[in-house]
């Protein structure tokens, strides 16, 4: 082999050798890019989440919110739920190619969504519920093929919700899923019935048992209650609180799946309860209240409708506090006296 071939071998090398990089550079920059526009749009940050944790002298996979793929470093996931961030979407957002989540669930966004996004073709779950959005609802969420779980409620959007979104297989498939899990609601899988829908015993595919609860939309007051408990159970965390699994959201169907409790409700005990038990779950009950009241955040949950029908009870005779239903949100100003609803009895 020559001298001028060796050369010619190396620069080959070096550039079949670069040329992955490069592309990893180049994609690595867009999504840094899209994410800083969005940083640009957000004119009030309470928090300074985004001003201080989203610099550029840090790789974005590391910035809060955003997660990326182990090998492509591509964002993957965009999550800025319950950070109470004031802004508007930019187009540029459209450049996560690689997205599959994108929540701004609990914000104060505005605006109309951009038609950019449209080209997010493997979004599996966008969360856009409770801010103040405006605008048609668009035509191209019904584009996106593999969505699974979609939420825009408690915005201001107008007109009707895109007929291409129910078509979608995958939206579709988690209904079916639901309908499957619980023997398409029959009456043997029957829980309990309570003032908005009712609950059913169901297993999923991994062969957990789950509580379906089905909200009857006929009743006044059921989708505000529907909106309401998915958007409580979504932010809380406590032993001694019902956990949500998943919510499920089309035109006539709300579904909540939620952890089974297999000793049923405190008011359907069949034995007597020594005075052991009874203390252990006065004691769990008061420990759910207490963090309702006091320890979630800026906000303060009111349950509203604490009965013996709503305490839960697991294998262990642990108590859970359920039925959130009409369950209140009370900020730092707010009185106590202000909230006032209609229970159940």
């Amino acid at each position: 082999m020559s001298h001028d071939d060796e050369v010619n071998v190396i620069e080959v090398t070096i550039v079949v050798s670069i040329g992955p990089v490069a592309a990893r550079i180049t994609n690595f920059t867009t999504d840094q890019s899209a994410l800083l526009a969005l940083k640009s749009h957000i004119t009030n940050d309470p928090h300074n989440i985004l001003t201080t944790k989203w610099s550029t002298t840090t790789s974005i996979c590391n910035w809060v919110g955003v997660t990326c793929g182990v090998r492509h470093l591509r964002v993957t996931a965009l999550n800025l739920s319950y950070m109470d961030l004031t802004g508007t979407i930019p187009p540029h957002l459209g450049n996560l190619s690689f997205l599959v989540k994108l929540h701004f669930r609990n914000n104060s966004f505005h605006g109309t969504l951009p038609q950019e996004l449209a080209r997010l073709l493997g979004l599996q779950s966008i969360n856009f519920g409770f801010n103040n959005f405006t605008g048609t609802i668009p035509v191209w969420f019904g584009s996106l093929s593999k969505l699974q779980a979609f939420n825009i409620f408690g915005n201001q959007f107008s007109g009707s919700m895109p007929a291409a979104i129910f078509n979608l297989s995958a939206l579709q498939a988690r209904t079916n899923n639901h309908l499957r899990a619980t023997n398409r609601f029959h009456e043997s899988n029957l829980l309990g019935t309570g003032g908005f829908g009712s609950v059913y015993k169901g297993t999923i595919s991994d062969g957990i048992d789950v509580a379906v609860k089905v909200f009857n939309l006929q009743i006044e007051g059921a989708f505000k209650s529907f909106d309401s408990e998915c958007d409580v159970l979504s932010n809380i965390r406590h032993r001694n609180l019902i956990k949500i699994i998943s919510c499920c959201s089309q035109p006539d169907f709300r579904a909540l799946v939620l952890q089974y409790m297999s000793n049923g409700s405190l008011e359907n005990q069949n034995s007597p309860l020594n005075i052991l038990q009874r203390l252990n779950i006065m004691t769990d009950v008061a420990s759910a209240l207490e963090y309702l009241h006091h320890d979630h955040g800026p906000n303060h949950v009111v349950h509203c409708d604490v009965k013996p029908g709503n305490i839960l009870l697991d294998d262990d005779m642990v108590a859970h506090v359920a039925d959130l239903g009409i369950a209140r949100l009370l900020g730092e100003g707010d009185s106590m006296t202000q909230t006032i609803v209609e229970v159940s009895i």
